[in-house]
């Protein structure tokens, strides 16, 4: 990357970690997750998310504050595990990501449909 490109993608970043810092509390799903499921609720760890992973999903910061998706780990056990990003209006997965964007593991997907159907159930009552 040439020297601007470096200071282009630096003040992104640092533009989403001030984003990060404003948002603390990320809207909450009320609902049973799956076993190795966990919601990440929390601007900061939506970063580190994104770190740990290796992708894109440390961005989204705006779009769960706006409860226009919502963003699961899914652990497996190992370091590495998946990311999973779900949206309303109908429910549905937008997508699974393993490490460096890699396909995950086969239970991410299986548990995203669980938590899928859950919320489908839910807003029926």
């Amino acid at each position: 990357p040439t020297y601007i490109e470096e200071m282009l993608e630096e003040r992104a970043k640092a533009l989403i970690e001030e984003q990060a810092k404003d948002a603390k509390d990320l809207p909450v799903l009320d609902i049973k997750l799956p076993p190795l499921v966990t919601q990440i609720t929390n601007g900061l760890d939506l970063i580190e998310e994104g770190k740990k992973m290796n992708h894109c999903v440390g961005g989204y910061i705006e779009a769960c504050l706006q409860e226009e998706s919502y963003i699961f780990h899914i652990n497996d056990g190992s370091d590495e595990g998946a990311t999973a990003e779900i949206r309303p209006n109908p429910w549905r997965v937008v997508q699974v990501r393993g490490r460096n964007n890699k396909k995950p593991i086969s239970y991410a997907y299986e548990a995203m449909e669980d938590i899928i159907s859950s919320l489908k159930k839910k807003d029926l009552n």
